[in-house]
Parts: structure tokens; sequence; C-alpha cells
């Protein structure tokens, strides 16, 4: 039986690029997971359970650093996954970042309804 790894789940920030790329004004969430059970579709989940919907992008880091410049890869499918285990096997975690789009507000044309008063 593999050991676990540890993943942290950056969300609820943005990246920012003042000539170093960094992620900033969010929220870190450290959890640990069975190499064997993990998978795509278990990170969607999780990203799901924190709340975030829709079409979002993933990343993960190929290295270790708060400057992120050449070291994010879009996480995909379970190839980057894979990855990610290595990754944490070799520097004890894999950090994971969430990219979230705000979704656009519908707007709904309010068409205004008149009671004509009976005539008498």
């Amino acid at each position: 039986m593999d050991e676990e790894f540890e993943v942290v789940f950056h969300h609820g920030g943005k990246f920012i690029s003042d000539g170093k790329l960094r992620y900033e004004y969010g929220e870190s969430t450290r959890l640990s997971f069975d190499p064997n059970m993990w998978s795509y579709f278990i990170v969607l989940s999780m990203i799901k359970g924190l709340g975030y919907v829709g079409e979002n992008k993933l990343w993960f880091s190929v290295g270790g650093s708060s400057v992120l410049n050449d070291k994010l890869q879009l996480l995909c499918d379970d190839s980057g996954v894979l990855h990610m285990v290595n990754i944490a096997r070799l520097n004890g975690e894999v950090h994971l970042f969430v990219e979230y789009s705000l979704s656009e507000p519908q707007v709904i044309e309010m068409l205004e309804y008149y009671l004509d008063e009976p005539d008498t």
C-alpha cells in the first residue's frame, strides 16, 4: 500500500503578475489522498466541494516556490494527476491552484404587467 500524499488546494484568489506570477488573496486547504484512489475526477469533485462549479482552470506547480513563473502546468486529465503524485513524492506535497471563472449574470427582460381595472 502506498503512503498518502498531500495536496495544497489554493482557491478563492487570483493570479497576479507584476513581473513575477503569484497567486494571491485566496485560501489554502491541505488534504491527504491515497495515490491509488487519486484521479482527475476526484480533483473535480474536491473543487466542486470547495464551492467552485462551472468552468474552472486547474493548475499545479511543478516546482516549489511562491513565484510561479514557468512552474505551472494545466491539469486536464489523469496524466496530470499522476504527475502530481510524483511531484508530491519528491517534495512532500504538491500545490494545486484554482482559476475560477466568474459567471456572467443572466439578464432577464421583465415585461411590465398592468392590471386593467374592469369597466363598470
